[in-house]
């Protein structure tokens, strides 16, 4: 079954998401929803929270656009991590988010039994030894929260 849900109707979610005035329970209750609907305008939506002063709420924001598998999200959560004025621990889950979601894209386009087990070899191995990328993501990122302290 495929859903239409009118843009206004998005955008009017989206709007309780942005809005500072009411009670997280809403706010949450909203981003999941424009999660669950997906597409370019509720990723605007979300996109749009990342200047919210709640570090759990954005934190959750970056959660939920690893969630949706949609390569639109990426350049956002790139954002996120580059925008030093982000809390760590929304830095973080933009990284874990925008990994995620390459490796399902990469998983997705593969063809073939080959290219699907070099991605599945390749998912697995992201986090592990030194020269795995999930190593080195997270040798940067403590560089980078590192950087932060000093200055």
């Amino acid at each position: 079954m495929n859903l239409h849900v009118d843009e206004r109707a998005i955008q009017a979610i989206g709007n309780v998401l942005n809005n500072h005035e009411r009670p997280l329970k809403e706010r949450f209750r909203a981003l999941f929803t424009l999660r669950n609907l997906g597409g370019k305008i509720a990723i605007e939506c979300i996109a749009n929270c990342f200047s919210d002063p709640s570090a759990l709420l954005k934190h959750e924001c970056a959660y939920c656009l690893g969630q949706m598998q949609d390569p639109i999200s990426i350049p956002v959560l790139t954002e996120v991590l580059k925008d030093k004025s982000q809390e760590p621990m929304v830095r973080h889950e933009a990284v874990v988010a925008g990994l995620s979601e390459e490796l399902k894209l990469l998983h997705a386009k593969s063809k073939g039994a080959k290219k699907r087990n070099r991605a599945k070899n390749l998912e697995n191995n992201v986090f592990k030894g030194k020269n795995g990328l999930g190593f080195r993501l997270s040798n940067w990122f403590q560089a980078l929260v590192s950087d932060e302290g000093e200055q």
